[in-house]
């Protein structure tokens, strides 16, 4: 996503807190955010926790933890997609975007997914004691915008990609499913042999050093 300089823009230009909390307690769905950048079920009880202070967030708005990025060289975000709103901690962010017709949420989640927007904001980080940074260090990163029907093409590149990938997997899974039957049924009509019968031991040295390709 090679752009002109001319087209990076502050981000805080286009994105505005959301403050929106449960007072009626009509939303009862309580997520947390994962260092993989998505919304999770909270396993925690809250049975006895006043959800009313919690904040709301509804389709097409993010959630933003600020904290630790240093020490996690990582930025916990997520974009919601779902239709049902959700609740997260009153100590997180809830932003969205001002004008979709200028910046997409969906674009903008590409751009953050980036690990090397993850690494800058944890440079910046640094002049923090707990290696936090604040919502307007978050709103001070430059992020390209082009128009956005530029913008359209990207995400639907992307989302065609997930949706591959998402085929893939679940081809994977199916094989798996073969394969494991298949191995059940040996068990129960072929006689079990030794492993050691059929494998050998190798402890070849790299003494002429030829080989310089270290894995761990």
């Amino acid at each position: 996503m090679k752009m002109p300089m001319s087209n990076y823009k502050r981000l805080g230009d286009y994105i505005q807190l959301v403050d929106n909390r449960n007072k009626d307690l009509a939303v009862t769905k309580v997520c947390g955010l994962s260092m993989k950048k998505h919304f999770i079920s909270s396993i925690a009880n809250t049975n006895t926790v006043d959800l009313s202070n919690y904040k709301i967030v509804k389709k097409g708005q993010f959630g933003l933890i600020l904290m630790k990025v240093g020490r996690d060289n990582k930025v916990s975000v997520a974009i919601l997609e779902d239709e049902e709103a959700i609740l997260i901690s009153p100590a997180y962010y809830v932003f969205e975007i001002i004008d979709k017709t200028m910046l997409m949420p969906d674009f903008l989640m590409i751009w953050l997914l980036r690990p090397e927007n993850d690494r800058w904001l944890g440079f910046i980080s640094v002049s923090s004691i707990r290696g936090s940074i604040t919502f307007e260090e978050f709103c001070d990163i430059h992020i390209p915008i082009p128009d956005i029907d530029e913008q359209r093409k990207y995400v639907a590149l992307y989302k065609g990609v997930l949706n591959n990938q998402k085929v893939y997997e679940n081809s994977l899974e199916d094989l798996q499913l073969i394969c494991d039957t298949y191995i059940e049924d040996l068990i129960k009509t072929e006689e079990l042999k030794t492993l050691g019968d059929y494998i050998q031991q190798s402890d070849e040295r790299n003494t002429d050093l030829k080989i310089d390709n270290l894995v761990e």
